[in-house]
């Protein structure tokens, strides 16, 4: 089977590097922290700009690279069109970022993205101020065989070793109807604003001002 195999590329490029793979298609490969130790991102040139197929974990070596390649190789167009294999860290890890400062379009009609984003919003937007829906969720002990329908959570988010985190019917059903709304609308996190109370050390209003005068004078 491995001798019918032909490879356009011989040898996985560096990463950050940028890959001519076939026409129009270009391969990046992005570090990861932990086994495997990358993850590949793939670029397709849509005439006026670009569409990113999956851009890697939300993490500084990350940024780097991609701010790198935007500056450089890839200023001359835009970013327009962000879509998802699926919904792993690895894949949608610095979407946030760039949706916000790109603006561009996202594709992902993918349930576990929202579910994801329902349990806890910082596993999607690190400074994501949306209160998260966990009570949409059920903690359970692992049975014989995990559920296939458990949230795939890593890292400080995963529950404990013989747990997992299961969406109940509410959580699947808010999801559904997420992924009904419009999916070329730009949607990013809002920021918090928080109010300030105006100053109490201001001068008191003088209460000694002239008695108004008497009503039940002598009428003239």
């Amino acid at each position: 089977m491995s001798d019918d195999l032909k490879f356009t590329v011989q040898r996985p490029p560096a990463y950050g590097e940028l890959t001519d793979v076939l026409p129009g298609l270009f391969w990046v490969r992005l570090p990861m922290p932990t086994m495997p130790n990358h993850v590949n991102c793939w670029l397709l040139d849509d005439g006026p700009g670009w569409t990113l197929v999956d851009c890697g974990l939300n993490t500084d070596d990350t940024f780097e690279i991609w701010d790198k390649l935007w500056r450089g190789l890839l200023r001359a167009r835009p970013l327009q069109n962000l879509t998802f294999t699926h919904a792993h860290l690895d894949h949608f890890g610095l979407a946030g970022y760039l949706v916000k400062e790109m603006k561009c379009t996202v594709r992902l009609p993918l349930a576990e993205w929202h579910l994801l984003r329902l349990y806890n919003p910082k596993l999607v937007e690190k400074k994501s101020v949306m209160p998260p829906y966990r009570f949409l969720f059920e903690k359970r002990k692992i049975g014989r065989e995990p559920s296939p329908n458990a949230l795939r959570l890593t890292g400080e988010f995963a529950p404990e070793r013989d747990c997992e985190i299961v969406p109940t019917d509410q959580a699947k059903a808010l999801a559904a109807y997420l992924i009904s709304l419009r999916a070329d609308a730009v949607i990013f996190e809002t920021p918090m604003t928080v109010a300030v109370a105006a100053s109490t050390n201001a001068p008191a209003v003088s209460t000694n001002a002239p008695v108004a005068a008497a009503t039940n004078a002598p009428a003239k």
